[in-house]
């Protein structure tokens, strides 16, 4: 087993304003995907007295070892509670969606997370974009959502997907993150208002896929929220996972996170991939029911060498405004 690299140290934003506001995490689990070129899902849905305002999912195996180059993410989006991806109105649920590539999977498992806040009336909103790709071998493609005028991010999402009569297995998720309404990542100490979603399409060629980023927006004088961001080199070393834990101030919770890979500000190496953006405490996952001080994002290269590239985090920490 490769070894994994050394986490960097966690760095966090400028004190946000005190206030009075929490978030408790909903955990769902899915065993799987297993055989190549498979998907499964997980949905946590946030208890009674809660709203929904951000997800994340953390891929990995039951025995703890590294995933094989195979497993990436193609979805972690607010939806319904049945599973339906939303593109208005509050959401219900937080699905997350784990596959594997060429290659079968072995222990593999979904979690899903929902960041469900207490102690302040959020009412949050969604707002969706969605491009066509990517479609050429070794591309990318980028969308990005916006919050509506008065309102604030307060978690985001992505996914990309193809008919499912033509599923290509070397498609996958390569950010989801804060964001300016161009699409560039949000600075530490940012409050922005967008999130930005990229796939990539591995070595293949990719015919009908859907890239889409989903924003969920809480009204401004519910909370108020600033970005706080760790940045590493790496994953470069082949088959080798790249860990970023971002800490919020004391004061705020966590409201959400993302993650982001490039290489050089653009496309990574076509093997390199996301297995975890999630709430934890340090890089440890919120058990279900806990609160999450800090966000932890996984990268992972594929086969190769990935010389240059650089891996993001972030999470967004939100008070009583």
């Amino acid at each position: 087993m490769p070894a994994q690299s050394p986490p960097p140290s966690p760095t966090s934003a400028p004190p946000p304003p005190t206030g009075a506001f929490a978030t408790t995490v909903a955990l769902a689990s899915t065993a799987g995907p297993s055989a190549a070129g498979t998907q499964v899902q997980a949905s946590a849905s946030c208890p009674a007295g809660s709203a929904l305002v951000a997800g994340g999912f953390n891929l990995r195996t039951t025995d703890g070892t590294v995933p094989n180059n195979s497993l990436r993410a193609l979805a972690a989006v607010p939806s319904t509670a049945a599973g339906v991806p939303v593109s208005s109105g509050p959401p219900a649920a937080w699905l997350s969606v784990g596959g594997a590539g060429g290659q079968p999977m072995t222990n593999a498992q979904t979690d899903g997370y929902a960041l469900c806040a207490t102690g302040a009336a959020v009412q949050p909103q969604v707002t969706v974009a969605s491009v066509a790709g990517p479609a050429v071998a070794a591309g990318s493609v980028a969308a990005t959502a916006n919050c509506p005028a008065g309102a604030v991010l307060v978690g985001g999402g992505a996914s990309t997907s193809v008919p499912a009569s033509s599923f290509q297995p070397s498609l996958h998720l390569i950010g989801s993150y804060p964001s300016n309404t161009a699409g560039a990542a949000a600075a530490n100490g940012a409050a922005p208002t967008s999130w930005t979603a990229v796939a990539a399409s591995g070595g293949a060629a990719i015919t009908g896929a859907t890239t889409s980023a989903y924003a969920v927006c809480a009204p401004a004088g519910v909370v108020s929220v600033q970005v706080a961001t760790v940045t590493a080199n790496g994953p470069q070393t082949a088959s080798t996972p790249q860990q970023l834990t971002v800490h919020c101030p004391a004061g705020s919770a966590v409201l959400g996170g993302g993650v982001n890979i490039t290489l050089n500000g653009g496309t990574p190496q076509q093997g390199v991939h996301v297995t975890g953006d999630y709430p934890s405490v340090g890089a440890a996952p919120v058990a279900a029911g806990g609160t999450a001080t800090d966000w932890t994002a996984i990268t992972q290269s594929g086969g190769q060498p990935t010389p240059g590239t650089i891996s993001s985090g972030f999470a967004l920490c939100g008070v009583r405004a």
